[in-house]
């Protein structure tokens, strides 16, 4: 997203409201960034820790559907699915910092191949899960989890498309969309981390993932940061100042809401399964 934001000059009337949001979204990108670090560094001590130990047992502890004792399609898909997640968790930010687009023109270019590649697999490796394994909590989350693969397969396509053409306004535009549709797992960690917080409490969650509050993050967890993300692109090209700051004032409540979010994700999530 830096890259992004640093690729286009603001115009000389919106000059200093452009440097505001510019400096809005760089915040918020660091401290997304520091979180899914700590999300990934979960995926590494966990998972692949415990693999290390052959103690692949204590994956069915945390995961909605554990893995088989016997070779299945469903163990590949599981597998598949958290090495890709560490995977994109690093790989992804990378591709928006100004430096290596610059500076490290084929590692941006070979990384963004396979953060898309990677980007497909998960998705499809998501909808085999969810079809075949059956809904991870109720059908209001799998249908959410459906939307967030479905976004992630459309905004990826997009991406790599608008880069073979060389529209490289609309890539960068979509790269971000694309960022933040595969950011929907950790994006609904925080969301519940959040609620937490907010409430001291989960109302509305129930076991079976399906009261008022898991139907609302079934589908928040895509939509809300896609909001969030389109109000910036749109802010980022208008000429116009009150719709840069309305959107600067967003990243700032967006950031810390986002910071909120990882340190009672980190509490619930990740830290008690190390």
């Amino acid at each position: 997203m830096i890259g992004a934001i640093s690729a286009e000059r603001p115009t000389a009337s919106s000059r200093r409201v452009q440097t505001w949001l510019t400096i809005a979204v760089r915040i918020w990108f660091v401290v997304a960034v520091i979180g899914q670090l700590m999300f990934a560094y979960y995926i590494f001590a966990f998972y692949g820790g415990s693999a290390m130990r052959n103690e692949l047992g204590s994956w069915n502890e945390v995961l909605f559907h554990g893995l088989t004792k016997e070779i299945s399609m469903g163990n590949v898909a599981i597998v598949s699915h958290i090495v890709f997640a560490a995977i994109i968790t690093l790989g992804g930010p990378l591709q928006f910092i100004k430096a290596i687009q610059s500076r490290a023109k084929g590692f941006h270019r070979w990384n963004g191949r396979i953060y898309v590649f990677v980007a497909l697999i998960m998705s499809l490796s998501g909808i085999y899960i969810i079809l075949v394994k059956g809904p991870v909590g109720s059908i209001y989350m799998a249908a959410g989890n459906l939307l967030n693969a479905s976004l992630i397969l459309v905004c990826a396509w997009m991406t790599w498309r608008r880069a073979v053409q060389r529209q490289m306004q609309a890539h960068r535009q979509w790269a971000v969309r694309m960022f933040l549709a595969v950011s929907g797992v950790w994006f609904f960690r925080l969301g519940f981390g959040l609620w937490i917080a907010i409430h001291q409490g989960a109302p509305g969650h129930t076991d079976a993932f399906d009261g008022p509050f898991d139907i609302g993050l079934a589908l928040a967890h895509t939509t809300v940061p896609l909001l969030f993300g389109e109000l910036y692109l749109r802010a980022k090209r208008s000429s116009r100042t009150v719709q840069k700051i309305a959107a600067m004032v967003s990243l700032h409540f967006a950031t810390i809401l986002t910071a909120i979010g990882v340190v009672m994700a980190a509490i619930i999530f990740w830290l008690p399964s190390l």
